[in-house]
C-alpha cells in the first residue's frame, strides 16, 4: 500500500518538476523574441537559473524593450515610431508641414510654429497585447510549492504502517559460530574497529509476496548495552528505516545488530547514535546474513 501512495505522490511531483520549467522556457522565448531581445539566451538563463532568480531578473529587464504592436498590421514597433515600418500606418501624429510628432493637444508645432489641426483622424494607435499567460505562470509558481509541501505532509504522515520490522543482536564470536558464510567474515575483518562509522551488509529477498531487507550493521562505537528504536517513515521517494540507537555503559565494538523489514516495498536505512546520524557504509549482498533462528524468515 505504501508503494501505491509513492508512487501517486510522485508522479504529479515529477511531473510539476518539468512542466514549470518548460512552461517558463516557452513564455520567455516568445516574449524575448516579440521584444526583440535575445529570445534563446533570455530563455537558457530563465529556466536553468537556481530557484527563478533567470525569470525574475528577465521580468525586470524586459520593461526597458518595448512590446507594442501597430494596431493595423501587428507588427512590433517602438513607442517613438511615427509610422510603421511595415504597412505605413501613422502611429502618431505630426505636424502636417515638417512631419516633426506632436502630442494631441498642441495647438502649434514647436519646430515650425504651423497651426496644427485640432483633430487628426488617419492615426492607428498603437497596442500593448494582454499578458495574460504571464498571470498563469506566477499563478502556478506559487499554488504548485503549496500543493507539493500539503502532498508531502501527507505522504510522511503515514508513519509506522504497512511494514514489519524485527531487531536482533548478538555478539561477533557467536555469530560466526552460528552462520556459515566466509564472506561475512572477511567483511568483518575488513571494517576499522576503531572507526565511528557504521558498516552495514544489505540483503533483499522476496518473502510469502512481500518485499524483505536485512541489514546487519557492525557499528565500532555501539556499547554492548543500548537502548534501540525503529520508526517506518513512508514518503515521496520511498520507506525509510529509521534506527535510533543510545549507548548505555558497556564495552563497545563486541556485538551485531541485524534489522529485518518486511513491507510492500524495500526500505532504506537511516541510522542515528545518541541524536546524531552516523555515516553508514552499506554493501549490498546476494545472500543471506542471518540463519533463520535469529529472525523468522
Amino acid at each position: 500500500m505504501s508503494g501505491i501512495i509513492n508512487l501517486i505522490v510522485a508522479i504529479p511531483v515529477l511531473f510539476v518538476m518539468l512542466a514549470i520549467p518548460v512552461s517558463i522556457g516557452v513564455y520567455v522565448y516568445r516574449d524575448a523574441k516579440r521584444r526583440e531581445m535575445n529570445a534563446v539566451l533570455w530563455t537558457l538563463v530563465a529556466v536553468f537559473a537556481p530557484s527563478l532568480i533567470g525569470f525574475i531578473i528577465y521580468l525586470l529587464v524586459r520593461g526597458s524593450y518595448s512590446d507594442m504592436q501597430c494596431g493595423s498590421c501587428n507588427a512590433s514597433i517602438k513607442e517613438y515610431y511615427v509610422v510603421c515600418p511595415k504597412c505605413g500606418a501613422k502611429l502618431r501624429p505630426s505636424c502636417p508641414n515638417c512631419a516633426t510628432p506632436v502630442e494631441l493637444d498642441w495647438a502649434v508645432c514647436p519646430k515650425c510654429a504651423q497651426p496644427l489641426p485640432e483633430y487628426q483622424n488617419d492615426i492607428v494607435t498603437p497596442v500593448r497585447p494582454k499578458d495574460k499567460t504571464l498571470w498563469k505562470i506566477l499563478l502556478v509558481v506559487i499554488i504548485v510549492p503549496i500543493i507539493l509541501i500539503v502532498l508531502m505532509i501527507v505522504s510522511f504522515s503515514v508513519v509506522g504502517s504497512g511494514g514489519s520490522i524485527a531487531h536482533a543482536e548478538v555478539a561477533i564470536e557467536q555469530y560466526l559460530q552460528d552462520v556459515d558464510e566466509p564472506r561475512i567474515k572477511e567483511w568483518l575483518e575488513e571494517c576499522d574497529s576503531e572507526s565511528d562509522k557504521a558498516y552495514v551488509l544489505e540483503y533483499r529477498t522476496e518473502v510469502e509476496g512481500q518485499k524483505q531487507v536485512r541489514y546487519l550493521i557492525y557499528l565500532p562505537q555501539l556499547a554492548d548495552y543500548f537502548n534501540y528504536s525503529a520508526t517506518q517513515a513512508n514518503g515521496v521517494f520511498g520507506t525509510t528505516l529509521d534506527i535510533d540507537l543510545e549507548n548505555v555503559d558497556g564495552v563497545t565494538g563486541k556485538d551485531l545488530n541485524l534489522i529485518t523489514y518486511r513491507g510492500d516495498s524495500y526500505a532504506d536505512l537511516k541510522l542515528t547514535l545518541d541524536g546524531e546520524k552516523v555515516e553508514c557504509e552499506i554493501t549490498e549482498v546476494d545472500y543471506s546474513v542471518a540463519p533463520s533462528d535469529y529472525i523468522g524468515e
